[in-house]
């Protein structure tokens, strides 16, 4: 299963965040973006409980992350073109 989750960091940790998402298992991409949230992660895992340990043991136990919002992806209504980053 597919899902983007959305973090707040305090300012200036942005790429500190971006650099430890990198070691997690489970997270396929992350950016840092303008507006609301200040990164979003694209994680797959294969069911509820993989996503949940994703989330709340090695997502959320990093030190600068201070929410979190999940969004799981509707898996008959998706699509993906590999292109560059």
């Amino acid at each position: 299963m597919l899902a983007y989750v959305l973090l707040r960091v305090p300012p200036k940790q942005s790429a500190t965040v971006l650099n430890k998402l990198r070691q997690v298992s489970g997270v396929l991409e992350a950016a840092a973006v303008y507006g609301e949230v200040d990164l979003i992660a694209k994680v797959e895992a294969p069911d509820h409980d993989a996503l949940d340990d994703l989330i709340l043991d090695r997502i959320q136990s990093i030190p600068e992350v201070e929410s979190t919002q999940t969004h799981i992806v509707i898996s008959k209504l998706h699509w993906s073109v590999q292109g560059p980053a």
